[in-house]
């Protein structure tokens, strides 16, 4: 048990960037931008707020600011913004929703965001919850999954997104981070033990969530 305890504090929901070197403060027009961390829009009128997600689903985050030039570029054209400490990228830019998402990990070949399900997730789940409930199943489905967060790692050469599961970590972890990879194997021994799948089921997302944030 203390060792569960230890996987969950190791996790909490943090959007502090865990990498040696901060991204710089202002707006990322574009991919490149964030993988160089050079933005292109230097700026001290942006502010980043909370967002009502159970009624409007899509991540937790929106930029705001007082600048009618730059909240135009909020939704469609900026990539990402850095307030200096932590980073939040555009929903849409990488197929998880609307509103902006927090950067938690960042290495040499990923960065891991905390965010919506991605489009391709929630429309296929809503297909299958209307083929078999109908409109209010569907409606239901929808409701529900506005709630749903994920790891997701993004390569930085090619700009894909993956979900990140126990499988992407079995075969990943070994390959970007040997020591970390020891260390799942022994929380995964952990996981094994517990019969109770409610407990197996959170356990299993705190691991996600714990290793996601070690992919180099």
């Amino acid at each position: 048990m203390k060792n569960l305890i230890f996987i969950a504090l190791s996790v909490l929901i943090t959007c502090g960037v865990s990498s040696q070197e901060k991204y710089p403060k202002g707006l990322y027009m574009s991919f490149g931008e964030i993988v160089g961390k050079s933005p292109s829009v230097l700026t001290d009128s942006v502010k980043v707020t909370r967002r009502e997600v159970n009624a409007n689903g899509g991540n937790d985050y929106k930029l705001t600011s007082q600048s009618k030039t730059l909240k135009k570029t909020f939704k469609k054209e900026v990539w990402a913004y850095s307030d200096g400490d932590s980073m939040y990228v555009n929903g849409l830019k990488f197929n998880v929703q609307h509103g902006y998402a927090c950067v938690v990990a960042d290495g040499q070949k990923y960065f891991s965001i905390f965010a919506a399900t991605s489009g391709s997730q929630a429309s296929g789940a809503t297909v299958t919850a209307a083929i078999a409930g109908g409109l209010m199943g569907a409606v239901f489905m929808g409701s529900a999954m506005s709630g749903i967060r994920n790891y997701y790692v993004v390569d930085k050469t090619t700009g894909k997104l993956h979900l990140v599961t126990i499988k992407f970590l079995e075969e990943e972890l070994p390959n970007r981070n040997k020591d970390a990879y020891t260390d799942f194997q022994k929380d995964m021994e952990i996981m094994d033990k517990i019969y109770n799948l409610e407990q197996k089921r959170r356990v299993k997302d705190v691991i996600i969530g714990k290793y996601a944030r070690l992919l180099d």
